[in-house]
């Protein structure tokens, strides 16, 4: 009906006009590093050589994440690659695939090469036109992730980095985003 109509877009003109208030006070933006800006892809055709299937990785992935996670409600923390080893090992042997230490320790050095996806520097620099702060969050090592940044000329545009193994904890852990917010200098409200 009319009304209704009528009603929707008076809703739309609010929740625009709060779209729009909350733009006016970002300060700065929160990327993932892992899959978010950094490819996974060079590690597939390492699984396919442990006899993983081409869909594996992304399950091996997400095992790993989960894994993490229940670690960290249970106030216990482990580095990321802590889980990656253990889940990439289970996976490799449920295949039954060769999971030998050398041979699994080769695919987990890869996170140290991951190449930056080819819209990262785009989005990086539409950023730094609205004069804003960009951040990288990782549930990944501090270290790997600058350096996949260093290789891609993007690591002037990061104003911070914050990984879960300098907090102690894993996104979406507080800890993590306040960390973030310390470091950035801005208020939870002004960082997306």
């Amino acid at each position: 009906s009319g009304e209704d109509a009528g009603a929707a877009r008076q809703l739309a003109a609010r929740a625009s006009r709060g779209h729009l208030q909350r733009m006016a006070t970002l300060r700065a933006v929160a990327f993932d590093a892992l899959e978010t800006c950094l490819s996974l892809e060079p590690l597939r055709p390492k699984l396919m050589a442990l006899g993983l299937k081409v869909s594996d990785l992304e399950l091996w992935f997400s095992n790993a994440l989960r894994d993490a996670m229940a670690s960290e409600s249970l106030g216990r923390f482990r580095p990321l690659k802590t889980f990656l080893q253990g889940s990439l090992e289970v996976l490799v042997r449920s295949r039954g695939g060769d999971a030998a230490p050398a041979k699994l320790q080769e695919v987990l050095a890869l996170f140290a090469e991951l190449p930056v996806h080819d819209d990262v520097a785009e989005a990086f620099q539409e950023i730094k036109e609205l004069d804003l702060k960009i951040a990288i969050v990782t549930n990944g090592g501090a270290g790997s992730t600058r350096k996949a940044f260093e290789r891609a000329g993007l690591l002037s545009q990061i104003d911070a980095i914050v990984s879960a193994d300098s907090v102690r904890h894993f996104k979406p852990s507080k800890h993590v985003y306040r960390a973030l917010t310390r470091k950035l200098e801005v208020a939870p409200r002004q960082l997306a």
